[in-house]
């Protein structure tokens, strides 16, 4: 049985993915999700709260936000979330697509460096 990855070298792996083919995009946004989700993780054990639903993944993003004194994390979470919802309805057009995925990644990113890593 192989050891699950850390969550944020998982993030890092998740944000490497390129699927360019259009029929395989609802892939590579849940693969975005799932990558941001990853962050929250992390950022959930470091201060070890709950990690184990889509309600403790929004309420980690809310806990940044505490934080940090924003909405950015709970807009970034918004984001994530219609990238997790496109990959099971293909509701965003190209363009929301595009516009969502970079935000994602780029909220991603901030998350991986918050954590040092």
């Amino acid at each position: 049985m192989t050891m699950p990855q850390p969550p944020l070298r998982l993030a890092r792996t998740l944000l490497r993915t390129q699927l360019p083919s259009p029929d395989l995009q609802p892939l590579a946004a849940e693969a975005l999700w799932g990558a941001f989700v990853q962050g929250l993780i992390a950022h959930a054990r470091r201060h070890q709260l709950p990690h184990d639903s889509h309600g403790s993944f929004r309420n980690a993003a809310r806990h940044l936000d505490r934080l940090r004194n924003t909405n950015f994390w709970s807009s970034s979470f918004a984001d994530a979330e219609r990238l997790h919802v496109h990959f099971y309805h293909q509701s965003l057009s190209a363009s929301q697509l595009s516009e969502v995925s970079t935000r994602t990644r780029n909220a991603t990113d901030l998350l991986i460096t918050l954590h040092g890593l």
